[in-house]
């Protein structure tokens, strides 16, 4: 097995419309990720996850500037989006 992988996630053109839905949905998730495993330890350790809070309001800072970059953006316009995810595989 190979120590790498590359996933082609997001790979063309959009409305501002498909670009805020697509872009929105993936910051939404990974929010909603780290708020519940903050949620999670909290239940488990009695004590927030710090780290994951610091990512979700990251997150949230993002997308709010996201929205407002998209909002400026001429009617009509496309946007290229292209992601990579690339994995690797570390060692403890």
């Amino acid at each position: 097995m190979e120590n790498t992988f590359r996933v082609q996630l997001i790979e063309g053109s959009f409305s501002q419309e498909e670009a805020r839905e697509v872009l929105s949905g993936l910051l939404t998730y990974k929010i909603n990720f780290h708020e519940l495993k903050n949620f999670s330890h909290q239940e488990r350790q009695g004590r927030e996850h710090a780290a994951s809070l610091q990512r979700a309001g990251a997150l949230k800072a993002d997308k709010a500037l996201l929205s407002s970059w998209l909002r400026g953006i001429e009617a009509g316009k496309t946007i290229r989006l292209e992601s990579v995810i690339h994995l690797c595989v570390e060692e403890p």
